[in-house]
């Protein structure tokens, strides 16, 4: 059976610019969920929390399931789990994304706070869908949870990684921005390196991220510069290190329709309905 993680995704920014036709027809292209940012963005997360039957309605209506995008700026994880756990459960929303990026990883910000992040959230909300968009799908993060007593990793806790892969020129087009890069990466170090090896998982490859668990993100066409038909080139050749099914792109508000079609193409290649 399909799961929401093997589904196509979309993240909003400003709900106040997603329109019904966007959704329908994101919809139409196998779209099955969104999130607007309602926490940790002073911009349009307001406006988005405060209107987000508005925006579940819509989504509803095209079934398209509505969740939360939460930002993490490495303040004290059991707060922003309480108040993540809290928004979630008010108002009923199908699944959780922690975007957390510069505060989580080496050398400038504590890697050390998003393992009890996402262990909190975990023990708050026991069979919530959660996931984590970052732009570090590599050894800057703790993803084994090996600070934790006792250790417990991604597998552990059931928590899908959401990478940030989108070749936009400003984010470069290294290692970490390239879906076959970074995945030929985790298939090679997954088992070994300090961050993600993890001896207490049961399968046999010892991966703290399976690598199934992995369902990037890559950015709309014309924003910030990126060529979604290029991202979707590279993320069907990282299926050639283990990558599975399931993506999202960033904005959907900002998608032309053109991408909609690329989307819809992908529909039992890249992503499951």
């Amino acid at each position: 059976m399909t799961n929401i993680w093997q589904q196509h995704g979309s993240f909003v920014a400003t709900g106040e610019n997603l329109s019904p036709d966007t959704v329908k027809r994101y919809s139409e292209a196998g779209g099955r969920w969104y999130v607007p940012v309602i926490y940790g963005d002073s911009a349009s997360g307001p406006w988005n929390l405060s209107n987000i039957e508005y925006l579940k309605s819509m989504g509803n209506e095209y079934g398209v399931a509505v969740g939360g995008w939460y930002n993490g700026f490495g303040y004290d994880p059991k707060n922003d789990a309480d108040a993540i756990a809290t928004i979630h459960q008010e108002n009923g929303l199908r699944l959780i994304i922690l975007d957390l990026e510069a505060a989580y990883q080496y050398p400038g910000g504590n890697p050390n706070l998003m393992p009890i992040l996402v262990k909190e959230l975990r023990n708050k909300l026991p069979k919530a869908d959660i996931g984590v968009s970052t732009n570090g799908l590599n050894n800057s993060m703790i993803f084994n949870g090996r600070t934790l007593t006792p250790p417990q990793s991604f597998y552990d806790l059931a928590i899908r990684v959401l990478p940030q892969w989108y070749n936009a020129p400003v984010y470069g087009q290294g290692p970490w921005t390239r879906p076959d890069a970074n995945m030929n990466w985790l298939k090679t170090n997954g088992t070994t390196d300090y961050n993600f090896f993890d001896l207490t998982t049961p399968n046999k490859s010892k991966r703290g991220v399976p690598l199934s668990y992995v369902h990037g993100t890559l950015e709309a066409t014309g924003l910030e510069g990126s060529d979604l038909a290029t991202e979707l080139a590279q993320l069907r050749a990282a299926k050639n290190y283990g990558y599975t099914y399931g993506w999202s792109i960033y904005l959907l508000e900002n998608t032309p329709y053109s991408d909609f079609d690329l989307i819809e193409a992908e529909n039992g290649k890249t992503f499951l309905v």
